[in-house]
């Protein structure tokens, strides 16, 4: 019943970017664009860890230990993009470059969808996943975007894991992928349709 709806993401530092997708679904019922590229390489070292995480995805549905060596990732295929990026990390040759093929977002039908206008916030400080959720929302038309430019630009490198070197233990959080948004210049943020 409400006319208007305003969503703030001007201190939204990042998270994971597939909550934005599932907020931004409740405000259309129209297939949107998430990125226009996002690739990821195959390194020897990204290879190791997505293998270590189909094993934990083996152990928590109690698949045999000695069954986790053969690609039973094959047998239950998936809509998550992850889910295709990964495997295709797994058969690729290390080095080789990934991209993911599901650009576009599929809004489900069951949603409760806000009919009103829309109305977001950015701002500097509006970083990450706040940048993901600010371009898809402004490409798409969903609403107006009013503020500031993001502090993230469209064309970011994601995706961070966590490395330990070998030799000296130290961890680092290592960006694993290049995300490129839908914008107006790759090296600007979001920006806003009313600047305030």
């Amino acid at each position: 019943d409400k006319k208007y709806l305003v969503i703030d993401v001007r201190q939204h530092p990042g998270g994971n970017g597939l909550w934005g997708y599932w907020v931004l679904a409740h405000i259309t019922d129209s297939p949107f664009r998430r990125y226009s590229q996002f690739t990821f390489k195959a390194s020897p070292t990204y290879k190791k860890l997505v293998r270590y995480y189909f094993q934990l995805e083996y152990y928590r549905r109690k698949i045999p230990w000695f069954m986790w060596g053969l690609p039973l990732y094959k047998f239950k295929e998936q809509e998550d993009a992850y889910y295709w990026i990964n495997r295709g990390i797994l058969e690729s040759e290390p080095g080789a470059f990934i991209d993911s093929k599901a650009i576009m977002y599929e809004v489900e039908e069951e949603f409760d969808r806000f009919k009103g206008k829309v109305y977001l916030l950015t701002s500097h400080k509006t970083f990450s996943a706040g940048v993901v959720f600010a371009a898809a929302f402004k490409s798409s038309g969903m609403g107006i975007v009013v503020g500031r430019e993001t502090g993230g630009r469209v064309d970011f490198l994601s995706d961070s894991r966590w490395v330990e070197f070998p030799n000296s233990k130290l961890l680092i959080n290592m960006p694993v992928a290049k995300l490129v948004l839908e914008g107006d210049n790759p090296d600007r943020g979001v920006l806003p349709d009313v600047r305030v």
